[in-house]
């Protein structure tokens, strides 16, 4: 059982990169609610909703979230920290009964301190591309608007992201303009990997408005099998807003 965990340590490491920039809940003016919606529209909306202004969230050049991660039917919690810097350093730590697993990248080389051969070229797509919070490069290139739905009871705005061979559906709450759901659907040969991840109790962290609680579940499905990982609940204690962050933090 713990070395499954740690692989799924592993697997999950870049997953909550990404978790621990996403940001957002402001009221957004019903002037820009009340247009008809398109990508534009529903990116502004979400830049007003994390901070007030695209301006202003492109001035979020680093970050570091510490918390706890609970792994369902797992007694034991995993506590980590998380620390980024633009324009693609990245570090994750995750402490799991006595043992530290670390996976990153320091803008040139990824490197990690566990065997994670199988998910090598995966974690390397996720980390050479990183540029700061997604939603910043999502142009007419690479996403399109796909209407409104229900979810959770709630209206939301729906996005398609196409990255390579990832495909990213996220949602958007249409009242507030914050994000609140990302199904992430990868294809590798005949595996079909499908992430799903929920955000809720966002809080204010120096202007910037950050969930402090994030779901993810996953599923993986070949052409024989469906596997389901444990649910994974994150709670995150603790942001620090653009600190001051050495290149040399950003090693084994």
């Amino acid at each position: 059982m713990k070395r499954k965990i740690f692989t799924l340590l592993i697997i999950v490491s870049y997953i909550v990169k990404a978790a621990n920039l996403e940001v957002g809940y402001t009221a957004v003016s019903n002037t820009i609610l009340e247009q008809e919606p398109t990508l534009e529209s529903v990116l502004h909306n979400y830049y007003i909703a994390v901070a007030g202004s695209k301006e202003k969230l492109e001035q979020l050049t680093s970050l570091v979230s510490k918390g706890e991660m609970s792994i369902k039917d797992v007694p034991n919690k995993v506590s980590f920290e998380i620390k980024y810097k633009t324009p693609n350093k990245y570090i994750s730590k995750f402490l799991f009964m006595g043992k530290t697993t670390i996976t990153g990248f320091d803008g040139k080389n990824l490197f990690y301190n566990m065997s994670a051969v199988d998910y090598e070229d995966q974690l390397r797509e996720r980390l050479l591309p990183l540029k700061g919070i997604s939603e910043l490069y999502y142009t007419s290139d690479n996403a399109v608007f796909d209407g409104k739905e229900m979810l959770a009871g709630k209206e939301v705005y729906k996005i398609i992201v196409t990255d390579n061979f990832v495909k990213h559906v996220v949602y958007f709450d249409l009242k507030t303009g914050f994000k609140v759901k990302e199904d992430i659907i990868e294809c590798i040969e005949v595996n079909e990997v499908v992430m799903t991840k929920e955000y809720s109790d966002y809080k204010n962290f120096n202007g910037y408005k950050l969930p402090t609680k994030i779901t993810t579940n996953i599923i993986r499905k070949t052409d024989t099998k469906t596997y389901t990982f444990p649910e994974i609940q994150e709670t995150i204690t603790k942001y620090k807003i653009n600190p001051k962050l050495n290149d040399s933090e950003f090693k084994l």
